[in-house]
């Protein structure tokens, strides 16, 4: 998450210093003065801040912008910096769309007050990248990596570690667009970076080198990968206490890896692994418990075993449902694969329960004619097959099919305009 510029300790000094005149028994009039005021108010929003209260925390913060402004101006680049703590705290508390305004605010008063090619404004568009990348912005969230990178470039050198952060960034942006030579680009630049320092053996190589694992994961060059996921998790392991995220990460792409290359009595101990974690770092009910487990379901499945396949698939289905809610789409996929390994294991009745409680929540989550729904009528339609149940089938089968035409014929006029 973005830091704040300025902790409310660096800049009570700052305030303070303004002060070291005052006598004693002159302090019960010191808190008329505006600096003196802005001290108190940015310890009053610390302590709600600390308390996890953000709304109360973000209304002193505010308070704390436009005493700044009259104390010195609005154009300033202390302004600026009590804007970007206020944005900080917003992005923090995952609201991100008053976060965002914050930032463009703090980055258009220091273009001014300190240049465009300042590494303290290239810290403030970084802030606002990382805003606009979690808010699934990802476009506009590359486009100021990139003019972070320049700053950093420019002013910092191209071998600073802001530089080598800023491309891991970067990296990853293209590896989710799954624009894989981007990212590998990128990802080596910074492993150039961070290996000499902080090092080889220092947990930041590691998790650049597991990121760039995960590039050759996803374009098959699967014992490069190996090499990299067996290094990086040895340096997490040894150079950190407990167990981090980007560790469980990295135990669960590997694992994954080995299911991809067939290798099952090596993924489902490391698989089993990251469940066991995850649960005791998160919480039996946390959504990453619930993604784990569905992995685990999954490698089961592949290697025939339905029984074991589908006690994970229930366990992860009952997470999502209870953390996402009965009607939610997440939910339906976790009951999909649930359905799946019941057909496949002979259940059929409580396969044909779960395929259209399914079918209920796509339609009201997307629409009766959405391309999702046609999926499952899909399934459906296999299943009945599979029943005996022709007619129904039949049913099904026409109504998925009409949905598709709908969607072809859409498609068309659109390409036509």
């Amino acid at each position: 998450m973005p830091p704040k510029v300025w902790s409310v300790a660096f800049l009570s000094v700052v305030i303070i210093s303004a002060f070291s005149g005052l006598l004693p028994g002159q302090e019960k009039k010191a808190p008329k003065d505006p600096k003196v005021v802005m001290l108190t108010t940015m310890r009053r929003a610390d302590a709600f801040e600390k308390a996890r209260k953000f709304d109360q925390a973000a209304a002193e913060y505010a308070k704390v912008v436009e005493l700044s402004k009259k104390v010195y101006g609005p154009g300033s680049h202390e302004t600026a910096a009590f804007t970007n703590n206020l944005a900080a705290l917003h992005a923090n508390a995952g609201q991100y769309d008053k976060a965002a305004p914050l930032y463009l605010k703090s980055i258009e008063i220091d273009e001014k007050a300190i240049g465009k090619h300042a590494p303290g404004l290239a810290d403030t568009i970084r802030s606002l990248a990382g805003v606009y990348r979690s808010a699934g912005k990802s476009d506009k969230a590359l486009e100021l990596y990139q003019r972070s990178l320049t700053i950093y470039k420019n002013k910092l050198g191209e071998k600073h570690a802001k530089v080598a952060s800023v491309l891991d960034h970067i990296g990853t942006i293209h590896y989710e667009a799954k624009r894989y030579l981007e990212a590998e680009k990128a990802f080596v630049a910074c492993t150039e970076i961070v290996a000499v320092k902080p090092g080889k053996e220092h947990p930041v190589y590691a998790i650049v080198q597991l990121h760039h694992a995960a590039v050759m994961q996803a374009t098959e060059r699967n014992e490069e990968a190996e090499m990299l996921y067996v290094e990086g998790i040895e340096i997490l392991q040894t150079k950190l206490k407990g167990n981090s995220l980007e560790l469980v990460r990295a135990l669960g792409n590997l694992a994954q890896l080995y299911r991809s290359s067939k290798k099952y009595e090596k993924a489902v101990p490391l698989q089993q692994k990251v469940v066991k974690i995850a649960e005791a770092d998160m919480g039996a009910n946390h959504m990453m418990v619930a993604d784990e487990t569905g992995n685990l379901g999954s490698l089961y499945y592949e290697m025939g075993d339905t029984e074991k396949a589908a006690a994970c698939y229930l366990k992860s289905a009952k997470i999502v449902e209870a953390k996402m809610g009965k009607n939610h789409p997440m939910t339906a996929t976790m009951l999909n694969n649930l359905a799946t390994v019941y057909w496949e294991g002979k259940k059929l009745k409580e396969a044909e329960a779960l395929f259209l409680r399914c079918l209920a929540i796509d339609e009201k989550a997307y629409g009766k004619d959405h391309l999702q729904v046609s999926a499952t009528l899909d399934n459906l339609s296999q299943l009945y097959m599979t029943m005996e149940k022709y007619d129904t089938a039949k049913i099904h089968r026409d109504r998925s099919r009409k949905i598709k035409q709908a969607a072809r014929e859409k498609a068309e006029k659109t390409e036509s305009k």
